[in-house]
């Protein structure tokens, strides 16, 4: 016959057993709640937690984030079909004027001086590349330190996969001689600001930056190149320029 003592260990194991089963049980649930909302987290768009919404109805003028924006260059030469130059140049300002979430017009100012060639055709030569930009014979960094993109209207065409695709109009001032530019591109909303992504193919006879033209009997440059360029327009800035005014 079990004695009263052995029957009280045996209730307190049980007691014990049941207490722990069912913490453990509660910490199982908490840890894969958790791992659900990172999960969640980390797959949900971070548009989706309310800065989206915001942008959609957001009215004013948002400043341009130099250190998030950029834009990237690519030339080329005529006379040698697999030649291919590329490099990056940096932002000082520039402003996006939004009315209900649509962007009516930008303004961005580049710093001619920050021209860098990245890659060259013979693979080599950067540093002398990006000292011939900056010179005379092209954009003329020590006469003219800036370059200007003006949007003067922009045309919401359509939505699509979270991207607003929109059409530009406007002027790039570049050694002082302005020229029309018309240009397409999208707007992401992120939880740090507004990106705008756009590819401009440029003609650089129209400012005047003639080196080594196809309009020119040594012609060996291609006339054109393109401008890859990703601004980033930030709410949290325009919050705070609203504040301190």
């Amino acid at each position: 016959m079990i004695g009263a003592g052995v029957v009280v260990l045996i209730l307190l194991a049980l007691v014990l057993y049941s207490s722990t089963a069912s913490r453990n049980k509660s910490e199982d649930v908490v840890k894969s709640i958790t791992a659900q909302d990172e999960m969640t987290n980390h797959a949900m768009p971070k548009d989706v937690m309310g800065m989206e919404s915001k942008w959609k109805t957001f009215s004013g003028t948002a400043p341009l984030s130099v250190d998030k924006s950029t834009a990237a260059w690519t030339g080329s030469k005529s006379a040698i079909a697999t030649w291919v130059d590329t490099g990056s140049i940096k932002f000082l300002s520039g402003t996006v004027l939004f009315e209900n979430g649509k962007i009516k017009s930008a303004e961005a100012v580049a710093d001619v001086n920050s021209i860098t060639a990245l890659t060259t055709g013979k693979g080599d030569g950067q540093d002398q590349l990006s000292q011939h930009l900056k010179s005379a014979d092209f954009f003329d960094a020590a006469k003219f330190p800036t370059a200007k993109l003006i949007v003067l209207s922009a045309t919401h065409e359509r939505e699509e996969g979270g991207k607003h695709y929109y059409k530009f109009t406007g002027e790039m001032e570049i050694k002082g001689v302005k020229a029309p530019v018309e240009f397409s591109g999208y707007v992401q909303y992120m939880e740090d600001g507004a990106k705008l992504t756009a590819k401009l193919e440029l003609d650089r006879t129209k400012w005047g930056v003639n080196f080594g033209s196809s309009k020119l009997k040594d012609a060996f440059i291609k006339d054109t190149f393109t401008l890859d360029v990703a601004v980033v327009a930030t709410m949290a800035e325009t919050m705070m320029m609203e504040k301190s005014n």
